[in-house]
């Protein structure tokens, strides 16, 4: 499950943008450096750090979080 979905579903009310985008880049580069020291302890000097692929994670993760609020609020709407 998505970071951002996943936080929005444990409490949508005190979760904060700066939040979201924390974890998004914390979990983006502890991801990359992960990689990075797996492959190079297994298969020598192949990979290198993107940082495309942390901005990548970090937007997946504010889009997520967005898109599940946006999705809340339409049902919302709809059920009142």
């Amino acid at each position: 499950m998505p970071v951002g979905v996943l936080l929005l579903l444990i409490d949508k009310h005190k979760v904060k943008f700066r939040l979201v985008l924390s974890l998004g880049i914390g979990i983006g580069c502890f991801i990359e450096a992960t990689q990075f020291v797996l492959d190079n302890t297994v298969n020598g000097f192949l990979r290198y750090v993107d940082i495309n692929d942390v901005i990548s994670n970090a937007l997946g993760v504010v889009l997520g979080y967005y898109a599940l609020m946006i999705f809340f609020k339409i049902v919302n709407k709809i059920v009142k």
